[in-house]
């Protein structure tokens, strides 16, 4: 039985769900943390507003993410999932991806 709190709803879409996601992660590991989870998170959510053509709310989304798995990677933490976030570089039409690859 579902708890009164946690019954589906309607307005529960994807992008909701990962956007709550994403603000409980934030909060767990601390506003401004780079955490592979995080990133993770900023990730999945830019992947979905590009599915929804929001391209330049996409492409901030992608490049916080982006940015945070460099920082972790700086520091020897790796994570799996930094691997869609290159993949997903090139579908948003970054215009300069040799100043991305260098940042690598």
């Amino acid at each position: 039985m579902w708890a009164p709190s946690l019954r589906p709803r309607a307005s529960w879409t994807p992008l909701v769900m990962l956007k709550r996601s994403l603000a409980m992660k934030v909060e767990l590991h601390g506003e401004g943390v780079a955490h592979p989870d995080v990133a993770a998170s900023l990730n999945n959510v830019g992947g979905v507003l590009k599915a929804k053509d929001q391209l330049d709310a996409a492409l901030v989304m992608h490049e916080r993410s982006l940015a945070m798995f460099v920082e972790l990677h700086a520091e020897g933490v790796a994570h799996p999932a930094g691997f869609s976030i290159i993949a997903a570089c090139p579908q948003l039409s970054i215009q300069n991806k040799s100043e991305l690859g260098n940042s690598l």
